[in-house]
Formats: structure tokens, sequence, C-alpha cells
């Protein structure tokens, strides 16, 4: 990718290692492959630390399951109840901060 930037950048994107240029638009192809081809030792590096690492596992929604969201941890509850008109819902429902709760029903 061909941008008005002063310097080359080069980034290998999770989870699949993929791998992606930044050049300035003054820079010709073939030096960009230069470049490519003097960091391939970093990049599969880079590739085979990303491929290594934990993944998040899928979610079964199981009653205690945790979810997170926003950066903070949440364990699913899960509330059967009727349905409207044969339609299914999705209700997240998460605990206030204790400075917020009220006695007020949602």
């Amino acid at each position: 990718m061909f941008k008005d930037i002063k310097n080359v950048h080069l980034t290998v994107h999770p989870p699949t290692g993929r791998v992606r240029i930044a050049a300035p638009a003054r820079m010709k192809m073939g030096a960009v492959r230069v470049f490519a081809i003097s960091k391939l030792d970093w990049i599969r590096k880079q590739q085979t630390k990303l491929r290594s690492q934990e993944r998040e596992t899928t979610r079964e929604y199981l009653e205690r399951e945790s979810h997170y969201l926003w950066g903070n941890r949440y364990l699913l509850r899960i509330v059967e109840g009727e349905l409207h008109q044969g339609i299914g819902r999705l209700l997240w429902s998460f605990p206030r901060e204790p400075q917020q709760r009220s006695d007020s029903r949602f």
C-alpha cells in the first residue's frame, strides 16, 4: 500500500499473521520487495508467535460462562421465560455499579 508517508511501516496482524506494508508513494515497488525480503526472518517469527497464542474459545452460552465486554468480565446467567409472539429474545443484563444502584425496575 502506497501512502503519503515518510517511512515504511511493516505490520503483522493477528490472528492469521497477515502482513501489511505501507510505503511512501515515491518508493518503487522493487525497493518495497527488497525491504520485505530483508525482514522475512522477523515476519516469520512474528507469525509463529501469533499462531501459538491462545485464542478465545467458541461460546456455548452455558450458565456462568465468562464473557468479556469493554474489558470487563461478566458471567452469563440464563433466565428462562415466556416468548413474545413466538420470537425468542436475547437479553444481556449487567450488574450496575454500586453507586448507581436504585430500587427501580428496568
